[in-house]
């Protein structure tokens, strides 16, 4: 937002903003990537046209507003590797809000969004601003803020680390029908017949 920098945090799933102003070219705090915070400003309630609430933006007036209570690890890619099924679902021994890390194997780039990749256990789209250069077929490491989609999860403001070259996975032979009754081949390598 011009001179502002602008922040989005998470808690209990929801989604809000905090900006700070005139912040002017200075790097943003990536120190604060993935730390829990105390902010305190004034809040604004985002509406929509239609008079609908869209969020909260916290406006802070400078950064001694914004407290650290549990900060982020100094390495995010020592993070327990999990299983991209395991994304987004309930784990009391992981803390909601926090990044996950994953290993797969890259199967479609999606340019300036992100990649698709697949482990043995499923499938997810990873979006990132990263523009480090990766192929399909490159096994990674990406860690990044898990979100509930339309359909499936996937993997937000996440950042990547290239750790080898990998065959791709066997696409798994399946029917538009079997697809649309089970929904369980989202992000996946498939095969189908079908007439075109």
């Amino acid at each position: 937002d011009g001179n502002h920098l602008r922040l989005t945090l998470t808690r209990d799933s929801e989604i809000f903003h905090v900006v700070l102003p005139a912040w002017g070219d200075r790097p943003a705090p990536l120190q604060w990537v993935d730390a829990e915070v105390s902010v305190t400003g004034a809040c604004a309630t985002d509406v929509t046209y239609r008079r609908q609430s869209g969020g909260i933006t916290i406006f802070s007036p400078s950064t001694s507003k914004i407290k650290i209570l549990d900060a982020a690890p100094k390495d995010p890619f020592a993070a327990a590797v999990i299983p991209i099924t395991s994304v987004a679902t309930f784990n009391p021994a992981r803390s909601g809000g926090r990044r996950v890390a994953l290993n797969g194997i890259v199967t479609m780039l999606l340019p300036g969004k992100g990649f698709i990749l697949q482990d043995r256990s499923g499938g997810i789209r990873v979006q990132t601003e990263q523009s480090d250069e990766i192929k399909v077929g490159d096994k990674v490491t990406a860690v990044g803020f898990p979100t509930v989609g339309d359909f499936t999860p996937h993997l937000d403001h996440a950042i990547f680390r290239r750790i080898g070259t990998s065959p791709l996975p066997l696409p798994a032979r399946t029917t538009a029908e079997q697809i649309l009754r089970e929904g369980t081949n989202d992000n996946q390598s498939v095969e189908l017949q079908a007439v075109l």
